[in-house]
């Protein structure tokens, strides 16, 4: 037994930040001291022979004042400090990364610079300009690793058989589905679903990727069914992976613990000959293609356009945060919600082209913004660059010069092949 000294009114460092200040909420220099002390007392424990090895925001207690030498903070949870000689270049920006990423949600990259020169100063190492920049590339490439490492263990943790999910294993039918629906109700509005989808209805229809969606209801909650043709357990591909409908329910959970607007998973299902992935429908939304020409000069929600473009920006930064690749960025995959009073709100609904853990290239972003803005040609540009902008301060590589000018480009060139395909008419001429 170890008994210590209780520390009066006394919270974690991770949680009194979080509760007081945001990233870029102009109070850097409220919330710096509070960053530095924690760094210069982990410089004082490593310059002493001490490695904590369990040293982060959670770890920290607030007593009091933030004092530049860190007597404001008290250092707990010592089960794991080990005395050393010599605390390595690599051990200590691994103890830096520890102590950053528990503190994320409230510090941004200036307070991450000023740690780090703070934890230099600590050791007595030099800390030019360069010798700064440099162990802050580290710092941050150790924090993005990190995060891209707790990321996959939640949606591992989301996915796995707990109190939220429950297996499926019956007449043929495999996959997983949400306690709180009843598997009766699921498989009647799977049945009503292909219903609809079979009877043509209103459900939207992809024949490329042979796939289609329809809405149906569930113990009283309104559920969209997606289903997969040749997706099924007899498919070759489908015996030894998940197959579109296993990896969009993956992608599903994995947006959601990005903290990505998705609709949330109910059910992903698999027959013999095909799958299901069934999800939230979201209340009062409609596409973004649908949308547009509500939106645009003239139309009855004309005043919410710059609303809307706010909240489709927002959508895309957070895609830009979540570190994944959207493959088909198009219209009818955003959904927005057009509430009489409230917040707009922009919801990405398709996840089949969705790959986690793989940031989009220039190019990618570049190919999903031509795309994005292939819409109603009314929408004025002054929407479209608001957007733009918006993307642009949070995403590095699209800060070179020459943008909006390619974006234009390719929004152009698509709306040329749009006009240039033949129409549905033509084609059923030319069919019968």
């Amino acid at each position: 037994a170890l008994a210590m000294r209780a520390v009066p009114d006394a919270r974690p460092l991770g949680g009194y930040l979080e509760d007081r200040f945001a990233p870029g909420d102009g109070r850097g220099a409220e919330k710096r001291p509070w960053v530095e002390a924690a760094a210069r007392l982990l410089a004082r424990l490593h310059r002493a022979g001490f490695d904590h090895r369990d040293f982060h925001g959670g770890n920290l207690l607030v007593e009091g004042g933030a004092s530049g030498d860190g007597r404001g903070l008290v250092v707990v949870d010592l089960h794991r400090v080990a005395r050393t000689s010599r605390i390595s270049s690599t051990r200590s920006v691994r103890a830096l990364a520890d102590l950053l990423h528990t503190l994320r949600f409230a510090i941004d990259p200036a307070e991450t610079r000023a740690a780090v020169a703070a934890y230099l100063d600590g050791i007595g190492a030099p800390r030019g300009d360069a010798d700064v920049e440099r162990r802050t590339r580290l710092v941050e490439r150790a924090i993005d690793r990190r995060e891209a490492r707790r990321r996959r263990s939640r949606t591992r943790r989301c996915l796995r058989d707990g109190s939220e999910f429950r297996p499926v294993a019956a007449g043929g039918v495999r996959g997983f589905q949400r306690r709180d629906v009843g598997s009766e109700a699921l498989f009647d509005a799977i049945a009503a679903a292909r219903e609809a989808i079979d009877g043509g209805g209103d459900a939207a229809r992809s024949i490329a990727r042979r796939s289609s969606v329809a809405v149906a209801a569930a113990d009283g909650r309104a559920l969209a069914v997606k289903q997969y043709e040749g997706d099924g357990t007899r498919s070759p591909r489908g015996r030894v992976t998940r197959g579109r409908a296993g990896r969009a329910y993956v992608a599903a959970h994995g947006l959601a613990v990005r903290g990505v607007p998705v609709p949330a998973a109910v059910a992903w299902l698999r027959t013999p000959d095909r799958a299901f992935l069934v999800v939230d429908e979201v209340v009062g939304a409609v596409p973004l293609s649908a949308a547009s020409f509500r939106l645009s000069p003239g139309g009855a929600d004309e005043a919410r356009a710059g609303d809307a473009a706010a909240a489709v920006a927002e959508l895309l930064v957070r895609l830009a945060a979540s570190g994944a690749s959207v493959n088909d960025l198009s219209p009818k995959n955003v959904l927005l919600q057009l509430p009489e009073d409230g917040a707009v709100r922009a919801w990405l609904c398709d996840f089949d082209g969705v790959r986690l853990e793989r940031r989009p290239s220039r190019e990618r972003w570049l190919r999903a913004l031509g795309q994005l803005n292939d819409l109603d040609p009314s929408i004025g540009a002054r929407l479209r660059l608001a957007v733009l902008r918006r993307l642009v301060a949070s995403v590095p590589a699209l800060r070179a010069r020459g943008t909006a000018r390619e974006v234009w480009r390719r929004t152009a060139a698509r709306a040329a092949r749009t006009l240039r395909a033949p129409s549905s008419a033509s084609l059923a001429g030319a069919a019968t």
